[in-house]
């Protein structure tokens, strides 16, 4: 799930991610800031803040989220 807020608006939408991480928000207004979430623990979830979309362009934020991923690690060398 993504979360994309515009408190100077007071909007708030939140989509489902497709299987590849990705989300797309159409139809935006170009007034204030937006601040996208990830709410999943499946993706990377540190929030964007201030994003501003452009007059004469297409309002939409399309959003890939990286998912997180596991692994071990045999070794680590460190040289100074």
């Amino acid at each position: 799930m993504v979360s994309l807020e515009n408190k100077e608006i007071c909007f708030k939408q939140t989509l489902q991610s497709n299987s590849a991480g990705k989300t797309v928000f159409k139809a935006l207004s170009i007034a204030g800031t937006y601040t996208i979430s990830l709410i999943n623990n499946k993706y990377f979830s540190e929030p964007i803040d201030n994003i501003q979309l452009r007059a004469n362009e297409l309002p939409s934020v399309q959003i890939v989220a990286t998912e997180k991923k596991v692994g071990e690690l045999k070794e680590i060398k460190v040289f100074s």
